[in-house]
């Protein structure tokens, strides 16, 4: 319909470009001004009808066709790729992953919320979890909510953290510099102490003895993972959410089990017996010459203790 009235338009400017050239050549003798004005319009509408006409006739049926053919095969290529994408989503959510962060700090904003509304359990495996605690580089929402969850009946807290004699081994590959020595295991002695004033119990802290792999915060229904690099902090790596309620939660079962509750138990934990100067000497002043030929021990650690 819309070529039909392209036509039409170019058959009524050539039927016009006729009729001034008629009418002018007739004036001419009589009007030569007006003779010229209808020659002038002739000359310039013309040539617009007869390339119409010719375009029309010749090339908007191949025109048309190209423009068809280039827009099935760009939709049939961004059909393939919505196809894929939808492929990668599906797979991800069979796998129960839920959403990825670029690094810890932006996925705060979840996990606080998802943190608020645990009402059964909430578990932190960390080297000292300064990123996610900590006084200065912490969040003060966590510090909040662990607070309150820690005064209610019913609600589990644990910290998995590395054992200070491991921690020098993680340290060494750090690419930012650590002054004094053993500053991670210092580290690692203050998120003990903020969980303390936090209200957290010794027995809702314990000690993994070996370097730490990835950082990991549990609910009943969620849980963050956060890889350590060699050579960075985990706080600046990439991190997902994962749950156990999208798809099979197959990461989340295998995390369970491998990071979290099937390790607590194990005998590759250190329990914390008490926040007693004794009970912390047996965890921060060890000999680690069995375990990895250097012997780790935080002196001053009774004076700082017996000041808390």
């Amino acid at each position: 319909m819309r070529a039909t009235k392209h036509l039409l338009v170019y058959i009524f400017c050539a039927i016009l470009c006729a009729s001034f050239l008629t009418i002018g050549y007739y004036v001419h003798s009589i009007i030569p001004a007006l003779s010229s004005v209808l020659f002038s319009i002739a000359i310039a509408i013309g040539p617009v009808a007869v390339l119409g006409i010719i375009y029309q006739y010749f090339l908007f049926q191949e025109i048309r066709a190209g423009a068809r053919e280039a827009f099935v095969k760009t939709m049939t290529e961004k059909l393939s790729e919505l196809e894929k994408v939808i492929d990668y989503n599906r797979n991800l959510n069979e796998l129960g992953v839920v959403k990825a962060y670029s690094s810890r700090k932006e996925a705060f904003k979840d996990v606080e919320d998802w943190l608020a509304a645990e009402d059964q359990e909430i578990f932190f495996v960390g080297t000292s979890l300064r990123g996610i605690i900590g006084r200065d580089e912490g969040s003060r929402k966590v510090c909040s909510i662990i607070a309150s969850k820690a005064k209610e009946k019913g609600i589990v807290l644990k910290f998995l953290l590395t054992h200070p004699a491991f921690a020098s081994l993680r340290e060494k590959h750090e690419s930012i510099s650590r002054r004094p020595d053993n500053s991670i295991a210092r580290e690692i002695l203050d998120t003990v102490h903020v969980l303390q004033e936090l209200g957290v119990q010794p027995n809702s802290i314990k000690f993994f003895l070996g370097t730490p792999t990835c950082f990991g915060a549990k609910t009943s229904r969620y849980m963050l993972l956060n890889p350590y690099p060699y050579q960075q902090r985990a706080m600046r790596s990439f991190c997902v959410v994962v749950s156990k309620e999208v798809g099979r939660g197959e990461i989340y079962s295998a995390f369970e089990l491998d990071h979290f509750n099937g390790v607590w138990g194990s005998e590759n934990v250190v329990d914390l017996e008490g926040f007693d100067e004794v009970s912390l000497q047996k965890v921060f002043n060890v000999d680690a010459k069995a375990l990895f030929g250097e012997t780790i021990n935080i002196k001053g650690v009774p004076e700082r203790l017996s000041k808390s």
